[in-house]
C-alpha cells in the first residue's frame, strides 16, 4: 500500500516487487501491477525458484532476474525466459558483469557456482543488463551521492558490501509502470555503478536488448555517451570480449565501428564506459545472427 501511494504516473513512478532468496540463490521480481503474489524461498514449498516461474510463466505484467550473481553463487536451473528477463550485473556487492572485472566481488567470483552476466550469455540466454543496490536500511540509493563509499550509515547486515548502490536506467515513451515494466522484459535497460551516465547503443541498426540479422559486410556498432565524469576509455564487447576499444578524454562521446567479421551463428554486443574515477556503465546487449532472428 505505501508503495502504490507513492506512485504518481507521469512525475514518480514505483515498482511492487521482491527478492527471492531460496535454493537457486537470489532473484528481484517486480510487477506493474498494485499486488504481487508472494513466494518465500526460505519457506520449504517455495523453495525452488521453478514453482515461482509456474506461478507467473506467461505473464507480461511481471519481470524478474538474479541479483548479485557473482557475490551469491547464482544456481542456474530451471531458467524461464518468458519471466527472467534480465540480470544485475552491478550492486552493492561489486560487479558481476566479468570474473576479471576490478570490481568483481573478490570472495565470490573464484566459486565454482558463481556465474557472470557474460558467462550467461554465454550459455545462449538472453538478458538485459540491470544496476542496483541491496541496501537493507531503508536508504535505498544514499549511497550514490558519495564518491568515497558508503557514507555515514553503515551497513549492518552486510559488512562485506563494499561498493555504493548502482542504477538502472530504462528507456521509455511514457513514465508509467507499464511502460517501466515493459522496458525490463524488452531489455531496454543500461545500468552503471551509480554514476548518472546517459548512453545509446546499438549494434547492426538493431538498439540494445534487440535481436537482429548480421549483414554480410560486417556489423556497425555505434554508441552515444554523456558522462558524470571524464571518459577513460569506451569498449564494444562481443561474446565477452573487448572487440574494440576507443579512448576517452571527454565528458562526451560518440564513436562507430564496423566488426569486420560478421558473426557465423548468433553474437552479442554490449557497450561498456569506463570514467577516469572507475565508475561504469553496461548497455544490455544486442544478439545478432547470420540467419533470421
Amino acid at each position: 500500500d505505501i508503495t502504490n501511494s507513492y506512485n504518481e504516473p507521469g512525475r514518480f513512478v514505483t515498482l511492487v516487487g521482491y527478492e527471492w532468496a531460496g535454493r537457486q540463490v537470489h532473484r528481484n521480481v517486480y510487477t506493474s501491477r498494485e499486488r504481487l503474489e508472494l513466494f518465500r524461498g526460505m519457506y520449504p514449498p517455495t523453495s525452488c525458484i521453478r514453482e515461482v516461474w509456474a506461478r507467473f510463466h506467461g505473464d507480461e505484467q511481471v519481470v524478474a532476474g538474479p541479483h548479485a550473481p557473482l557475490a551469491h553463487g547464482l544456481r542456474w536451473e530451471h531458467h524461464d525466459p518468458t519471466v527472467e528477463r534480465f540480470v544485475e550485473v552491478y550492486s552493492m556487492w561489486g560487479a558481476s558483469d566479468d570474473r576479471d572485472n576490478p570490481l568483481a566481488p573478490a570472495w565470490g567470483k573464484d566459486r565454482p557456482e558463481a556465474i557472470s552476466a557474460f558467462e550467461l550469455l554465454a550459455r545462449g540466454v538472453r538478458l538485459g543488463f540491470t544496476g542496483g543496490g541491496d541496501c537493507h536500511e531503508g536508504h535505498v540509493g544514499f549511497s550514490c551521492e558519495d564518491p568515497d563509499g558508503q557514507g555515514a550509515t553503515s551497513h549492518t547486515f552486510a559488512e562485506l558490501l563494499r561498493y555504493r548502490c548502482g542504477l538502472t536506467a530504462a528507456v521509455m515513451d511514457r513514465l508509467d509502470r507499464a511502460s517501466l515494466l515493459a522496458a525490463l522484459r524488452d531489455r531496454r535497460t543500461y545500468a552503471t555503478t551509480g554514476a548518472r551516465i546517459l548512453l545509446d547503443f546499438a549494434a547492426g541498426g538493431v538498439p540494445m536488448g534487440g535481436t537482429g540479422r548480421a549483414a554480410a559486410g560486417g556489423v556497425e556498432c555505434r554508441a552515444e555517451v554523456h558522462a558524470e565524469g571524464t571518459i577513460e576509455r569506451i569498449e564494444l564487447i562481443r561474446d565477452g570480449r573487448v572487440a574494440h576499444a576507443a579512448a576517452g578524454g571527454a565528458l562526451d562521446a560518440a564513436i562507430g565501428w564496423t566488426d569486420p567479421q560478421p558473426p557465423g551463428g548468433e553474437s552479442w554486443y554490449c557497450l561498456r564506459v569506463v570514467q577516469r574515477d572507475g565508475q561504469m556503465a553496461w548497455s544490455s546487449p544486442v544478439w545478432l545472427s547470420a540467419d533470421p532472428a
